[in-house]
């Protein structure tokens, strides 16, 4: 099972003791509590409506990274009570998470209470401790060392003014790099450098430790075109949240709820069914074509070109034939693959995030080669695509229902 919790659970109650020498602290822990005790009331009175088992969708009360994710969980129980109990609880757990994870994973901002990925960002070459859910997203990709997306945060920069392109009177030739040479030719290095292991790379240590090494030669380079943030999750972030946050509500007993992300990803722990759609993808026009069930944990991977979150858009579509994705290849080719594509599992062991850094070199190979398709499937990892007015699979198990007209399933041999 992977082990991923924080070393203090988001789903235990602590008590806090005072000395009765400390007045003037009691008198503001009583007004703190006070405080804390009106926003009770506030989730109370919602959860007094909670007068059935059922599906809830569970919403954070912070300013965090909850908008890019939709987490329903059953309640049950035996009484009102037992059932308000069990919301407030998974509640606070989610938003204490939410706001937690806003904070590890953020390139910008330090905190008091977490060594976090902008903190990282100024200490290069020296030995961090991290907190467990930051070595445990490090570990993940150090066990991938392929797969660069770590690094490309200066690449994803260059990029931005294209994904996120509005017409306003600037030409968008100045941000495409096949129109603008110069602004080739600086991506092309910046991949030099990004996928080069002795520029750049994360080294992952014992008890906690990591250590960011750059090279004085990439330094030199970065300060020189006013590059400061070296590594950025980018749209791995909420591959991993969700893996945190299903690992936190499994491993405390609570497992009955799934969460998805508006890019795609998707934590399955209950035994209700529970379905995805089959999407199909043809000149830009997307169509649910059909779906399939899943029950028990699963874990689950969308991969589509038309990437896009909180943080903005990861795409930029020219016309029908041609776009540019934030999925690059290890050439720096941006992956011309026309699919959506469904990549999943129900190995306990497996998180989004493995099934994802699995699963990237085959979606963005144009060729789609069905022997790499079928070597992920020998690694617990199931696809599913629909193409031709066909839904392709490989998984015998797989419940595909809600076929549209028109539409046949066909194993993937």
């Amino acid at each position: 099972m992977r082990e991923t919790r924080h070393k203090e659970s988001y789903l235990k109650v602590k008590r806090v003791e005072v000395n009765e020498k400390h007045i003037p602290l009691r008198v503001i822990l009583f007004f703190v509590f006070l405080i804390i005790a009106i926003a009770g009331i506030a989730v109370g009175v919602y959860s007094l409506s909670l007068k059935k088992e059922g599906w809830y969708q569970i919403e954070s009360d912070n300013a965090d990274i909850s908008g890019d994710f939709s987490f329903n969980y059953y309640i049950s129980g035996n009484s009102n009570n037992e059932r308000r109990n069990t919301y407030n609880i998974v509640k606070n757990a989610y938003s204490s998470m939410c706001l937690r994870y806003k904070k590890v994973f953020d390139t910008q901002n330090e905190y008091d209470d977490v060594v976090n990925v902008a903190y990282i960002n100024k200490h290069l070459n020296e030995d961090i401790v991290v907190d467990k859910e930051l070595y445990y997203a490090f570990s993940k990709l150090n066990e991938h060392k392929d797969n660069r997306i770590l690094y490309y945060r200066p690449i994803f920069d260059a990029y931005y003014n294209l994904f996120n392109y509005v017409n306003n009177g600037a030409s968008i030739d100045q941000f495409n790099p096949d129109k603008n040479q110069q602004l080739k030719d600086y991506i092309d290095e910046l991949f030099t450098y990004c996928n080069d292991e002795n520029s750049i790379s994360i080294k992952v240590l014992a008890d906690n430790k990591i250590r960011l090494e750059v090279s004085d030669s990439y330094v030199s380079y970065c300060e020189t075109n006013g590059i400061s943030t070296f590594i950025d999750f980018a749209y791995l972030r909420n591959v991993i949240v969700i893996d945190l946050i299903e690992d936190e509500f499994v491993n405390n007993g609570y497992i009955n709820g799934y969460i998805v992300s508006s890019d795609g990803y998707m934590s399955i722990f209950t035994s209700e069914n529970i379905n995805m759609r089959i999407r199909n993808l043809t000149d830009l026009v997307i169509t649910d074509v059909g779906s399939i069930s899943y029950t028990g944990r699963v874990n689950i991977v969308e991969m589509f070109p038309f990437l896009a979150n909180q943080e903005g858009k990861w795409y930029y579509i020219f016309d029908k034939n041609s776009y540019v994705t934030a999925y690059f290849t290890k050439e720096g080719k941006s992956s011309p693959l026309h699919l959506d594509m469904l990549f999943y599992s129900d190995n306990i062991n497996l998180g989004c995030i493995d099934i994802l850094l699995d699963a990237y070199d085959v979606f963005v190979d144009e060729s789609l080669d069905l022997s790499k398709v079928n070597n992920l499937k020998d690694n617990d990892i199931s696809t599913i695509y629909s193409k031709d007015n066909k839904i392709y699979y490989n998984d015998d198990n797989s419940k595909i229902d809600n076929i549209i007209e028109g539409y046949t399933k066909e194993k993937i041999s």
